[in-house]
């Protein structure tokens, strides 16, 4: 499979079934799921692509395949159930979730740097999951850009585009928890995967289940120690177990143990699809905090956030440390979901600030250096329940300086987006 036609056509596939199966009267105003196109079909819209895919899927199963058959209200219909339940999910749900965190990972993750670089061959490998196949996926990107340099900082986050793009995904689905103050165990099952990427890499790795072979781990810890002049394993600064001691960071997030709860609870033992999230009450706002790490082209970012409910606008704040390895750096972030909401137009924003080392980027002629402060603004707006479709259209505009940003283009430009949004 070859990109860029091949994740195209999963994109326009995606917009195709969400017209088709999101075009109805409007339910309600609290979460959106939309079909997101940018240039580069970059993770952010990867993210928001697969969320909506990913519920049409689980929609339309849920109509097909109840989670439950009878009334379990006899030890003999309960142990039924949840035998049914269970096979359903390792013979069905299980392998829709790992499908989709594959994509994200290959497609939009891998595929996304790459595409952003230039490269014109970028070729897929993926498989199902158990039962149905191995699991496994790869990206490999081919046919180096002939009008620009690709620096080796561009190369190390082309490895690390799949646990980035996961990364995204997964923060896609905590604000719509939080939004709607309830998680499906379909969404759960998928966060796993996704906000779990990393780590489980990482571990993998580690434990040697991984081999080094296509390894984006190894690969990073090699570019990021030669870049910074260390040339041979046994000086490395920066290794492996480092990275194991910091991805413990990702164990505090509670929305793991959030997800863990409603699959096994709600679902697998109730035989319910959703369950509410219990989150600390401060006043009239709800809370619940979020930790995890990243890996950027200078070193890991330990990366705080943290999720306030007010009505019906979000706000995440968030703060990013690095670890300082090979350098001091920091960002700070203010996302408002419904920042602004009247009857039929709706406005989120976002905006970043950091600090960073020095960052090549390639060029035409060569490459050039960026480093100190840098930022990034977007807005989005939504024109809400367009008829006689019943969905709306969102456009998303911004400006960003040249800088590591999850999800961004590393070069300065132009932010822009578009695609279609339903409501629920």
């Amino acid at each position: 499979m070859k990109s860029p036609l091949f994740s195209r056509r999963i994109t326009i596939l995606l917009i195709i079934l969400f017209c088709a199966h999101f075009s109805s009267p409007l339910r309600g105003d609290e979460v959106r799921y939309s079909a997101v196109f940018d240039l580069t079909l970059s993770s952010r819209s990867g993210a928001e692509n697969l969320v909506s895919g990913h519920k049409l899927i689980f929609s339309l199963q849920e109509k097909i395949l109840p989670p439950s058959l009878t009334e379990e209200n006899t030890a003999l219909n309960k142990s039924a159930g949840i035998a049914y339940r269970l096979a359903k999910a390792v013979i069905l749900d299980n392998v829709a979730n790992h499908l989709t965190y594959l994509v994200q990972h290959e497609v939009f993750g891998h595929g996304a740097r790459y595409r952003e670089f230039g490269y014109q061959n970028i070729q897929y490998e993926l498989h199902l999951f158990f039962p149905w196949g191995s699991g496994r996926g790869w990206t490999r990107g081919r046919g180096s850009p002939s009008d620009r340099w690709v620096t080796g900082q561009e190369l190390m986050m082309a490895a690390t585009g799949g646990v980035e793009a996961n990364s995204l995904l997964a923060r896609r689905l905590r604000i719509n928890w939080m939004l709607q103050g309830q998680m499906t165990y379909g969404e759960s099952m998928l966060y796993l995967y996704t906000a779990n990427d990393l780590l489980a890499y990482i571990w993998r790795t580690k434990w040697k289940i991984r081999g080094p072979s296509g390894n984006d781990i190894l690969h990073w810890i090699t570019r990021l120690n030669s870049y910074e002049g260390y040339f041979f394993k046994e000086d490395y600064p920066l290794t492996l177990n480092d990275l194991c001691r910091h991805s413990w960071a990702n164990i505090l997030s509670p929305f793991n143990y959030l997800a863990l709860y409603s699959l096994f609870v709600p679902y697998l033992w109730n035989g319910e699809i959703r369950s509410e999230i219990p989150m600390i009450r401060m006043g009239d706002c709800r809370y619940l905090p979020s930790l995890r790490i990243g890996l950027t082209p200078y070193g890991t970012e330990f990366i705080q956030e943290n999720y306030i409910k007010k009505g019906k606008r979000l706000h995440i704040l968030s703060l990013r440390i690095g670890e300082s390895t090979f350098h001091r750096f920091w960002g700070m972030g203010w996302e408002c979901l419904n920042l602004l909401d009247r009857k039929l137009f709706r406005l989120d924003s976002r905006i970043d600030f950091w600090n960073q080392p020095e960052l090549m980027l390639g060029k035409e002629d060569g490459y050039i250096s960026q480093s100190g402060w840098g930022v990034s603004a977007v807005v989005t707006g939504h024109l809400k329940n367009i008829k006689p479709l019943g969905i709306g259209v969102l456009l998303e505009l911004g400006y960003k300086t040249a800088g590591f940003l999850e999800g961004e283009p590393m070069q300065k430009g132009i932010v822009f987006r578009m695609g279609l949004t339903y409501w629920e």
